[in-house]
């Protein structure tokens, strides 16, 4: 079987992994060689962590989606936000005395009622 195959009439060779992919002639890094890359964030591109981390104690809605779940596909949740981590965020809800522990991998947005520090 060839390993070749054809986008808008152009044959492109599929990779090895590690390999960079070519698109339209453009060097383009694959899942591979993007596991390792490092984004740097500044004050004009703060990350979600620094967002979260900067607004700890206000009320916020996390909204996720759990793919894969019949019962409980998307969901949100709101409560003041207890702590984050890099792999999960800690809610508590004053109304219910609820607690919750949110793993990032899950978290869509986040909106919230009172100005967003960033």
């Amino acid at each position: 079987m060839n390993n070749n195959y054809y986008s808008n009439g152009q044959p492109q060779l599929q990779s090895q992994p590690g390999s960079p992919l070519f698109t339209n002639g453009v060097e383009t890094p694959n899942q591979s060689s993007t596991s390792n890359m490092n984004f740097n964030y500044n004050n004009n591109n703060p990350s979600m962590s620094d967002t979260l981390t900067l607004n700890k104690g206000k009320i916020i809605t996390v909204f996720t989606t759990f793919n894969g779940s019949v019962s409980w596909p998307d969901k949100a949740f709101t409560g003041v936000l207890e702590n984050y981590e890099i792999d999960h965020l800690t809610l508590s809800d004053p109304k219910t005395g609820k607690w919750y522990v949110i793993p990032t991998i899950y978290v869509d947005y986040v909106e919230s009622d009172e100005k967003i520090i960033e």
